[in-house]
């Protein structure tokens, strides 16, 4: 009846009369991304969708770590491209160790160098899989301090004390892309750079190619952003007391989120409690939980990553048990909240 009586010569009829008809077909969806999104939530809030979390589907005959697919290709191509002693040479003809890294791709090319402040799971697994990643192709040892007492491992081999190595006892398993290849061992100085993983692996400090459980949740966290820049009220994955006295305790495997630091001891404690926690041996993060599969991955810096080559340790969080990962106690923190 209106645009009956408005006739044919305003420019609402003309809107009105060269109007097409909707289709039936029209469907109203979210972006691209949420429509690929296959969401699941708990009562926390958590999200696990395959934009959320890294995916690990490829495998290889050479790298014993799973790796998102991308990162792992790059892996396998550059397992030996230096040891200890042709490492500056190498770098040198790369034109650097800036352009080295820019050569490599993915992650690595994208976070030499930068300082992000990572808050989701999906960004600190791609750290993760930067500083293991580069671990993995220089092939890394174990050391966790100078003493004639302390323990060295060799990167896919065996462990012995310092002391006895330094009596001329050989390891006997090794890995040949190692970047201490057959016996050879770091025994020069302390234990490597903790905090400045880029000056670490670079040409631009002292070659010290060695890590230890604490050494390697640190330089992660660190890269990551979140040791070191006031985000968290800790800055040392070893210091297990502190954790718990200023944050959040997880005592169910059911908890468990990325970014989760994990306390394991040498006798039974109670998890719940941190006034028991004595008798402190070994540190490791929560990498990644699967809430379909009731899993959680820990991702481990210590002599089972160095002598195994395997950085990951999965369990079901079905069931929460007094041990975990062969020791007698564990305790769980949350120092950081990641979405």
């Amino acid at each position: 009846m209106v645009m009956k009586l408005l006739g044919n010569n305003t420019e609402i009829s003309s809107c009105y009369n060269n109007a097409k008809k909707p289709s039936a077909m029209v469907k109203y969806i979210e972006d691209e991304k949420e429509k690929k999104k296959k969401i699941i939530s708990d009562p926390d809030g958590y999200e696990k969708g395959v934009d959320k979390q890294l995916k690990f589907d490829c495998t290889s005959s050479t790298v014993k770590s799973k790796f998102s697919c991308e990162t792992l290709k790059i892996v396998e191509q550059h397992l030996n491209d230096f040891t200890e002693s042709n490492f500056k040479s190498v770098i040198a003809s790369a034109g650097g160790f800036d352009n080295y890294a820019k050569s490599l791709g993915g992650v690595f090319t994208e976070y030499y160098g930068a300082k992000p402040k990572v808050t989701t799971a999906y960004e600190l697994q791609r750290v993760s899989e930067y500083v293991y990643g580069f671990m993995y192709m220089y092939g890394f040892d174990y050391k966790n301090g100078v003493k004639d007492k302390n323990k060295y491992c060799k990167w896919g081999g065996g462990c012995e004390k310092l002391g006895e190595l330094r009596a001329g006892k050989i390891i006997k398993r090794s890995s040949s892309d190692a970047f201490l290849p057959g016996t050879q061992i770091h025994d020069k100085d302390g234990l490597s750079d903790r905090k400045h993983f880029d000056k670490l692996i670079s040409d631009k400090a002292e070659i010290n190619m060695t890590t230890n459980c604490n050494w390697t949740v640190d330089m992660i966290f660190y890269k990551a952003g979140i040791f070191g820049t006031g985000r968290t009220n800790v800055n040392s994955s070893s210091g297990f007391k502190k954790m718990a006295r200023k944050n959040k305790i997880i005592t169910n495997f059911k908890d468990f989120r990325p970014g989760d630091i994990i306390h394991f001891f040498d006798q039974s404690v109670d998890s719940s409690n941190p006034n028991t926690w004595n008798g402190w041996k070994h540190v490791a993060f929560v990498g990644k939980v699967d809430l379909e599969k009731h899993t959680a991955t820990i991702y481990e810096g210590g002599g089972y990553f160095i002598t195994g080559r395997n950085f990951k340790r999965v369990i079901n969080t079905d069931k929460t048990t007094k041990k975990l990962a062969g020791w007698q106690g564990w305790g769980a923190v949350r120092v950081i909240e990641l979405s």
